[in-house]
């Protein structure tokens, strides 16, 4: 059946696509960027998670990435993929990460992921409760101490409820400072689970507090980063590793079968320090 069979007790969880036209490692396939037709399949796979398991599917943030700025070469494709599996009744609803929006401020006029709507994805520029699977979702705040405060009121409205945000929480990236929010906040708002998108790498943080992650490799920032998507039920959250190429540092150090076993398929950068010519030339063959 191309019906949806509902499961009131999961749904897909994803964020920080970022559709875009990635310049490096990329090239036109038939009108469209490479690199955005191996997100787009990515995503493909979490629709078709949803339509065989009945489940809704959450986008929490970041959909695109130059903010103010959208290509028709982007859009268009991405509007393809939405509205095919939307026609088919699977439900994706979404809200607006910091790239999304021409502002600092989240609203429905300065939101790009709105130009799916037409195409019957559900689009919230605001606070949103869906009852069916007792998720909360609130998008981009500016501000952490105003999202801190938000939240306060909107635990009292919904106690045990699953609340997915756009916002910085400490402890994910190595090296990034901690000027977020710290997961001990977020839990004393006893919400069942926290599930945050805005950094690229999907880590359970504490117990029932979680970053959902990038969907896949964008940069040589993600490298060491675990991408993908997340299935949610009412007592587990399954992380499923993307299959899209990974940015990969190696060094010169590895054996033939490190390199082979990492290598291929991959987006990969050796550090040699001061090298000739020749000598780079010699490290790209190998």
């Amino acid at each position: 059946s191309l019906t949806p069979r509902r499961r009131s007790n999961v749904y897909c969880l994803v964020s920080d696509i970022h559709f875009h036209n990635w310049s490096a490692f990329s090239k036109d396939e038939s009108g469209i960027n490479s690199r955005l037709l191996i997100i787009i399949e990515e995503m493909r796979k979490i629709l078709n998670c949803a339509l065989s398991e009945g489940a809704n599917v959450y986008m929490a943030g970041d959909l695109f990435h130059v903010r103010g700025s959208l290509a028709p070469s982007v859009v268009n494709p991405v509007k393809n993929l939405f509205k095919e599996y939307t026609d088919l009744g699977v439900k994706v609803r979404a809200i607006p990460g910091n790239h999304d929006l021409e502002s600092n401020e989240s609203s429905e006029m300065g939101s790009a992921v709105e130009v799916l709507a037409p195409c019957g994805v559900i689009v919230s520029p605001d606070v949103v409760y869906y009852a069916d699977d007792n998720v909360l979702m609130v998008p981009w705040r500016s501000k952490c101490e105003d999202l801190l405060d938000e939240l306060a009121d909107l635990a009292d409205k919904h106690p045990g409820a699953d609340l997915i945000i756009h916002a910085p929480v400490n402890g994910i990236l190595i090296g990034v400072p901690d000027h977020g929010i710290w997961a001990s906040q977020l839990r004393a708002f006893g919400f069942k689970r926290v599930f945050a998108g805005h950094y690229h790498n999907f880590k359970e943080i504490e117990d029932t507090i979680y970053s959902i992650g990038a969907l896949t490799h964008q940069t040589w920032s993600d490298v060491g980063t675990f991408a993908g998507y997340l299935t949610v039920t009412d007592t587990e959250v399954c992380h499923l590793e993307s299959q899209s190429p990974s940015f990969i540092d190696i060094d010169a150090g590895m054996t033939e079968a490190d390199l082979r076993a990492k290598v291929p398929g991959n987006y990969v950068r050796l550090k040699i320090g001061e090298a000739t010519e020749a000598q780079i030339r010699d490290a790209r063959k190998e």
